[in-house]
């Protein structure tokens, strides 16, 4: 998978954001922290976007979080060999769990 630089990034959030009315009214609906100011930060490539962000972009814009950056996807692919066991991946056992 080609990762794209933080250039490419913000040229493309800039491309799917070009038909947004309202970037601070998209930003506050979307819930991406930091508001248009961090959309702004994004779009200029100023700012690397945060999975979190790219998570609510993908959201908004209604595309997967690949259109958004594969960067983040590769990411987030990377997880699950580095959190064995983790409760994200499997259900917890009675002893598991605090009473």
């Amino acid at each position: 998978m080609k990762v794209w630089t933080t250039e490419q990034e913000a040229a493309n959030l800039k491309r799917l954001l070009s038909t947004v009315k309202s970037k601070a009214e998209f930003a506050e609906k979307a819930g991406i922290p930091g508001g248009s100011s961090m959309v702004s930060q994004h779009q200029s490539g100023n700012r690397p976007i945060s999975l979190e962000a790219g998570i609510a972009y993908a959201k908004g814009l209604k595309v997967s979080l690949f259109e958004i950056s594969p960067r983040l996807v590769k990411m987030v692919s990377d997880l699950p060999p580095l959190l064995p066991g983790c409760l994200l991946y499997t259900s917890p056992s009675p002893r598991d769990v605090e009473e």
